[in-house]
Order: structure tokens, then C-alpha cells, then sequence
């Protein structure tokens, strides 16, 4: 429940757009480099512990896809760790389509309608901050970026 909190205080006063790396910035969708370029140009990560940038989660996915044993992620922006988390449920969870769908359609961009069905097994932390972002007394879609 404290990461709720924290979370409602992160979101309180907006988004910090004078520092794009601080704690409570605007959070990254996706990210824009190429992963498996660099990935491929390193030692392989399969079966290895990696520590990687939080971010939008990609890294760690790749990460994870590329064999590795364990994945932990840091990032100073605390906001990011709810788009992580809301890609894993998402995954784990619900199909492709839907994924694709919320995060890439104009119709259906970040719809409640298609996180309902897994509304439940979200934190407190990421369900206060789609609370924001659903709320009509809000504006955080700018707190959603898809490049830097």
C-alpha cells in the first residue's frame, strides 16, 4: 500500500519535464534503441544473472528472451516500474492482439476495457497510476512517452 502512495505523490503535482530522468518523469513506452544489436555484440546473457535499465521493460524482456537465468532492473524514474509490471501481467495474461491493441491503437489506446479482465492481479502502485491516467479530472497521457 505504501507504493500507492508513493505513487499518488509522484503523480500529484505532474510530470517533471525539466529533468527527463528524474523520479518522477514522464514514463517511456518502448524503447528506441535497437536491443538486439548491442545484445548480439556482447557476450551471450543466456543462463546469467543481468541487471539492466528499468525503462519500458524492454531491455529486460529481451533479456529474459535471450536466455538469461535472472533479470533485475533500476531506473531513477520510480514511475517506470509500473509500465514494467503492466507489460509482464499484459503478457503473461492476455493475448498478442490485446496487447497490440492498447498500446498501439488509436482506438483502443491504454483501454481499461482490455486490462479489466486482469484488473485484480495489478499492485496498488500501478492501479493508482491508470487511476490517473482514466480519470477525466487528469491529463496524464502526458505522462506517457513513446521516444525520448
Amino acid at each position: 500500500m505504501i507504493e500507492a502512495f508513493r505513487t499518488k505523490f509522484a503523480l500529484k503535482n505532474g510530470p517533471n519535464f525539466y529533468n527527463q530522468y528524474s523520479w518522477n518523469s514522464p514514463v517511456f513506452l518502448f524503447t528506441n534503441e535497437n536491443i538486439q544489436g548491442y545484445l548480439g555484440q556482447m557476450n551471450s546473457v543466456a543462463g546469467k544473472d543481468v541487471l539492466t535499465v528499468g525503462a519500458s521493460g524492454d531491455h529486460a524482456f529481451e533479456c529474459i528472451l535471450a536466455g538469461a537465468k535472472k533479470v533485475d532492473t533500476f531506473d531513477t524514474n520510480f514511475l517506470q516500474k509500473h509500465i514494467i509490471e503492466l507489460k509482464q501481467k499484459m503478457i503473461k495474461h492476455l493475448s498478442y492482439d490485446d496487447f497490440i491493441r492498447f498500446f498501439f491503437d488509436d482506438k483502443t489506446f491504454f483501454s481499461y476495457e482490455i486490462i479489466k479482465p486482469i484488473w485484480k492481479l495489478l499492485s496498488p502502485g500501478l492501479q493508482e497510476f491508470l487511476n490517473y491516467y482514466y480519470s477525466p479530472l487528469f491529463q496524464y497521457q502526458k505522462y506517457l512517452r513513446y521516444f525520448q
